[in-house]
């Protein structure tokens, strides 16, 4: 299978903006914080404030000097429609306070009136032509976004970072742009004591990482099954790359004049902080373009077989860190994987259990030093058609049913380059196809998972978990795992409670959801943690074997998570997460959902484990009551 490449994107850091003239486009901003109040512990009540204009840079300052104080009045919520008409054709563009949700044009008719989506933290105005500030700055386009964030939120950041990432690739209009983003100084406080890391805005590096994040993940474009003819043109495109400037805007401001601060150069370890975060964004968007790889691709293109070889692949890009062993039937039914060559029985494919084991750089097999042990698990259906109980509609999608198999080999690219320390990482994947031929299962058949319990098959397009059933098994009882996580687009029934926005979560042990809840709260990948009913599981009892694959009409969900409970055993800490929502976008395709979840969990284990392997180490005070740096 091919994979997309990233499209090039150059990024800087830079202290002052020197000339407007030389950007296509420049985004600024409004943050506006939602604080509780302190003073009175009675109510509770909640307040909301803005940070002043001096707060921010030389250029935000001459649109409002220029515009009679708009943007200080659309921060102090004084308008809520404010109207600027630029020196070009007579164009109105409106700025539009939360309030006012209809943007309102000041120099058209009432007809033209017309209303706008917005996006609830976010109000924005994309387009003002040729801007000119002080008479000498030319801006072709100006963003201006006012948003709404939580300071005692430790998810602000990365939320913030997701949305101007995402804003920035919606708004590029051509390769080869130039773009600069407006943030403020960092505090006084972090001058003064450059060398001290602890002084660093605490939650910086989570929006610049995310924001890279979100930036190339929004500009994904899969052009791997485009004729030869649109690939080239698609490529002389991206020859010149979308350029991106961060800059920290170190002048002082006042009603009168803009002047620059002497000695203002960025701390040493505030650059190295921004470069490393535009490294770690640039190694998690590569995992998520494997993951929207993966699920993309057509069956003829990707199947088990190659599913394998896309395995092997990362292996041989990262030998320090990652290595795969893949097996073939003949090794499974030695193993006892009754319930997995089940399902395969009906494909011309043959199946293949993928293996794979992240170990950091300086760590072996052989090495003394304890490593916490995880397994990430992922459902690989390469294609489903459900079997003898034939699907009836969305077959045309069912190459999505790898989206966990995707995740969990996004997750492993990814982790492979951070190089996360203290944990090693079992990443498996039982690959195959749900087909239909002589061969294949029927509803009826009792199958014999590796655990030695068996299943009777009351519905061939329950298969998933019958895959699942080995690998949890395998990575359980065989590996030897400590904590395991699954993902797998398994229900439709979990699609039906929760959408195509947010997966479902089930997890008995009550740490272990909390830290995936964490987690999907850091990445923005929404789960929502179910019930696991005891009493449902009296659906799953068969009259011949020790279990049905399916339960009763209702709770089908839950009764697929009771299902694979019943493979790992005892109370070791086991999460599955069915991801059937939102693995797959309709105008998108896929979303790479998964991926970003998984990288921060098994980050969040490490830190974890390093702790607890140095239990000497001075804990850091939790920033959590205080006011981060505005990011903008």
């Amino acid at each position: 299978m091919e994979w997309n490449t990233q499209p090039p994107i150059d990024f800087s850091i830079q202290e002052t903006l020197q000339d407007a003239a030389d950007y296509d486009c420049i985004v600024i901003g409004i943050i506006e914080y939602n604080e509780r109040s302190n003073n009175d512990d009675s109510n509770n009540n909640n307040t909301t404030t803005c940070e002043s204009i001096e707060s921010f840079g030389s250029i935000f300052h001459a649109v409002d000097n220029k515009y009679s104080g708009i943007l200080s009045k659309w921060m102090e919520g004084k308008d809520d429609t404010l109207s600027v008409k630029s020196s070009t054709k007579g164009e109105v563009t409106t700025f539009t306070s939360p309030k006012g949700r209809t943007p309102l044009d000041s120099a058209a008719s009432p007809k033209r009136k017309r209303k706008r989506k917005y996006d609830k933290d976010w109000d924005e105005v994309s387009k003002v032509c040729k801007v000119s500030l002080d008479g000498h700055m030319e801006v072709q386009r100006l963003v201006v976004c006012r948003i709404k964030g939580d300071p005692n939120s430790l998810q602000h950041a990365g939320k913030l970072g997701r949305s101007v990432g995402n804003r920035i690739a919606s708004h590029l209009k051509n390769e080869g742009e130039r773009w600069a983003l407006l943030m403020p100084p960092p505090p006084p406080s972090m001058e003064k004591n450059a060398s001290d890391t602890s002084s660093q805005p605490p939650l910086f590096g989570d929006f610049v990482s995310e924001m890279t994040t979100s930036l190339w993940s929004t500009l994904y474009k899969d052009i791997r099954f485009k004729s030869k003819d649109k690939r080239d043109n698609l490529a002389k495109k991206e020859d010149a790359p979308f350029a991106l400037d961060l800059i920290w805007d170190h002048h002082t401001t006042t009603s009168q004049s803009t002047t620059v601060v002497e000695d203002s150069e960025l701390p040493t370890t505030f650059l190295t902080q921004a470069r490393q975060s535009i490294s770690k964004g640039e190694i998690i968007a590569s995992g998520v373009f494997l993951t929207k790889d993966i699920v993309n691709a057509p069956h003829n293109v990707l199947n088990s077989v190659s599913l394998a070889e896309t395995a092997k692949r990362l292996a041989a890009e990262y030998p320090r860190q990652l290595t795969c062993h893949v097996m073939n039937a003949d090794d499974c039914e030695k193993l006892g994987m009754g319930a997995f060559l089940g399902v395969a029985r009906g494909s011309e494919t043959p199946p293949q259990f993928i293996h794979m084991i992240y170990r950091p750089g300086k760590s072996s097999a052989g090495s003394s030093k304890r490593l916490r042990k995880l397994g990430v698990v992922g459902k690989g259906l390469l294609f489903d058609t459900g079997g003898y109980n034939i699907k009836r509609g969305m077959m045309e999608l069912m190459k999505f049913d790898c989206g966990g198999a995707a995740a969990v080999l996004g997750a492993a690219r990814a982790i492979a380059q951070l190089a996360p320390e203290d944990v090693e990482v079992h990443f498996v994947v039982a690959a195959c196809e749900n087909m239909v031929n002589e061969r294949a299962m029927v509803p009826g058949d009792i199958l014999t998972a590796s655990n030695g319990k068996t299943i009777e098959v009351m519905n061939t397009d329950a298969e998933g978990r019958l895959t699942m059933a080995d690998a949890l098994a395998y990575v359980d009882q065989k590996v030897g795992c400590e904590e395991i996580v699954e993902m797998s687009t398994l229900t439709g029934a979990c699609m039906v409670a929760l959408g195509n926005k947010v997966a479902g979560l089930w997890a008995k042990d009550d740490a272990l959801a909390e830290a995936l809840v964490k987690a999907s709260k850091m990445t923005g990948e929404k789960v929502w943690r179910m019930p696991l009913e005891e009493e449902y599981k009296e659906g799953l009892k068969s009259k011949f074997a020790d279990l049905n694959n399916i339960g009763g009409k209702y709770a089908g969900a839950i009764s697929a998570a009771l299902f694979l409970n019943e493979f790992v055993e005892g109370n070791k800490p086991y999460a599955h997460i069915d991801m059937a929502g939102p693995v797959w976008a309709t105008k998108a395709g896929a979303t790479g959902w998964g991926a970003r979840l998984l990288i921060e969990w098994i980050c969040q284990c490490s830190l974890l484990a390093k702790d607890a392997a140095d239990p000497a180490t001075p804990k850091k005070e939790s920033n959590k009551k205080k006011r981060p740096f505005s990011l903008f």
